[in-house]
């Protein structure tokens, strides 16, 4: 992990990102997966210009004044590289397999507007009191306050209708993944919820989430993806009862940016059209530092 982040700073990537998850996914094994924020804070250390982010963080799994405590002290660390990203929550499995209590979406949702609240008076105010209907804190004091002034910008990860308001309501950031056609969709939703507040939906940067294959010809492009396959990669989507169900290399292909490097390059200006002007991509576990380093020669350029 730390040649990988070294080596996306050196290539001149403007941030490294972990997810927030416990164990492995789509297939729990038993093989590492180190924890976000601990992680994070070490990468820190490693690193001198990179941003450092999660994507995102779930709420669920931590009191939001705590968070906001360790988001300070990781801007702190990092010299004010912290991207924060932050989300309702979704793993079930993960949920039940680590003592979490599973509640309905739209609880998770409720409490992550109460959350994003909390963090922003922790990071702004001097000592800070909430009284809402799922946490309650009482002169809490939040010291050192984040390096980044008036604050860091808070991302919110994912794109129910609900989820949306939340971030009409309160994000700097929007994240979201899928084919152009369902962000675009998303998108006039999220324009929608700004209409009814009066935000202005121009002033919330627009994120994307996604994989990202990327080989130099088709022919090796063809051969990645089936490598995936063999070795359990591909992804898919959880169903209501917590089973995974795998997508086809053609589904795959559809959810993703994938292909030759004119090819990748084509995809993110067709999201860029949709406003989008930042990207966290993941490159899948087959050849990472490859990937790497073949977007940073051949697409990378292009998008400064």
């Amino acid at each position: 992990m730390n040649i990988l982040a070294l080596e996306a700073e050196n290539l001149g990537f403007d941030s490294i990102w972990l997810s927030d998850h416990f164990h492995t996914m789509p297939i729990v094994r038993n093989v590492s997966c180190f924890e976000c924020w601990t992680t994070l804070t070490a990468l820190a250390a490693r690193t001198e210009r990179v941003g450092i982010g999660q994507i995102v963080t779930c709420n669920s799994y931590r009191n939001p004044a705590l968070l906001a405590k360790m988001a300070s002290t990781l801007d702190v660390i990092s010299n004010g590289r912290l991207e924060f990203g932050i989300g309702a929550g979704w793993y079930n499995t993960e949920y039940k397999a680590y003592g979490f209590p599973v509640e309905r979406p739209s609880t998770r949702i409720e409490k992550l507007s109460e959350a994003v609240q909390i963090i922003i008076k922790m990071w702004t105010e001097d000592r800070t009191t909430f009284h809402g209907k799922y946490y309650n804190l009482e002169n809490a004091i939040n010291y050192p306050k984040p390096i980044q002034k008036p604050r860091p910008r808070i991302m919110i990860g994912g794109s129910g209708e609900r989820l949306l308001r939340v971030v009409a309501q309160y994000a700097d950031q929007c994240n979201l993944s899928g084919s152009t056609g369902n962000c675009s969709i998303k998108l006039q939703i999220l324009r929608k919820h700004c209409g009814s507040i009066n935000r202005n939906f121009d002033e919330i940067e627009k994120t994307l989430s996604t994989d990202l294959v990327i080989q130099e010809t088709s022919e090796k492009v063809e051969d990645f993806l089936h490598g995936m396959k063999e070795a359990g990669i591909i992804c898919g989507a959880y169903g209501d009862d917590d089973k995974f169900q795998p997508l086809s290399i053609d589904e795959y292909k559809k959810s993703i940016l994938i292909g030759t490097p004119s090819e990748c390059l084509e995809q993110i200006m067709n999201y860029h059209k949709l406003g989008f002007t930042s990207y966290q991509f993941f490159f899948p576990l087959m050849d990472q530092l490859e990937s790497l380093r073949l977007f940073a020669r051949r697409v990378l350029p292009s998008l400064r």
